[in-house]
């Protein structure tokens, strides 16, 4: 009878357990999720911005643009005074003056596209799942989105070099380069430097971002990839970039390590299988 009442003392503290594991991990999920969302939400607003720039000066343009039509129009009513009319409808200046309008609007769209396709291949909507990728395109298309949001006085410069095509999941390895890349700016501060640099090794893909920014001190290092783990002020992310950043490398059989000292800079190095 006592081993009965052991055995299901023992069940019943492992259920207890299975609980409490399950409702971490919900929990976990949930703060992953909204980690997520607070990259996608950056994301927007980033974007956002540099979208509305270009839309601006493209309204703007084609309302000036209208005006010179309108003065076409009022040409066409003088033809028979054409030689004056032209002089003072000023159509010398409207002619090439509406051509680099054009020229304007036409940079303004061409931006426009080039956002909204940085924006698809960092989602990677059209391609889920497990295929052959070439790591430059995840790099550039993670810089690109970040480029978006960062301060004017931070430097963002690819340093890429050729690599061989590897088998990973695309979307989520621009979430790493994402994360390590806004880490790098955030280091910055206003002003500074974070070069994305990658090589090929003989059997791995390796990528560097490095800072100038204040370092991880070290009693902090060894801390930096556990959840909830954050040197930034309270509200400020999650903690979570991190460690999701390892996850995704460990699950593509990589590893990830960081170099910091206090005062000189950071570099995070990403080894990935080739």
């Amino acid at each position: 009878a006592m081993s009965a009442e052991r055995t299901q003392a023992t069940l019943d503290a492992d259920a207890a357990l299975q609980a409490r594991v399950a409702e971490i991990d919900e929990r976990l999920r949930l703060a992953y999720q909204a980690d997520k969302l607070g990259a996608v939400a950056r994301l927007a607003a980033g974007l956002a911005h540099e979208i509305n720039n270009p839309l601006a000066f493209m309204r703007s343009n084609l309302a000036t643009l209208g005006n010179y039509l309108e003065r076409v129009a009022h040409l066409r009513d003088r033809l028979a005074e054409a030689p004056a009319a032209w002089r003072e409808l000023e159509m010398d200046f409207v002619a090439e003056d509406g051509r680099e309008l054009v020229r304007d609007c036409i940079a303004g769209s061409d931006r426009i596209a080039r956002l909204v396709r940085d924006l698809k291949g960092f989602s990677n909507v059209d391609k889920p799942g497990e295929q052959i990728a070439d790591v430059n395109d995840c790099l550039r298309a993670a810089a690109a989105l970040v480029a978006a949001a960062k301060p004017v006085n931070v430097l963002l410069e690819l340093d890429l070099q050729r690599l061989p095509p590897i088998l990973c999941l695309p979307g989520h390895l621009n979430q790493v380069f994402f994360n390590l890349i806004e880490n790098a700016i955030q280091a910055s501060g206003e002003q500074g430097q974070v070069t994305v640099a990658s090589s090929a090794e003989k059997d791995a893909v390796v990528i560097c971002i490095s800072d100038h920014g204040e370092g991880i001190p070290a009693e902090a290092l060894s801390k930096v990839f556990e959840p909830f783990y954050t040197t930034r002020a309270v509200g400020v992310g999650t903690g979570l970039g991190l460690t999701v950043a390892r996850d995704i490398v460990l699950a593509h059989d990589g590893d990830i390590g960081i170099d910091s000292r206090p005062g000189q800079g950071t570099t995070v190095v990403v080894r990935l299988p080739a």
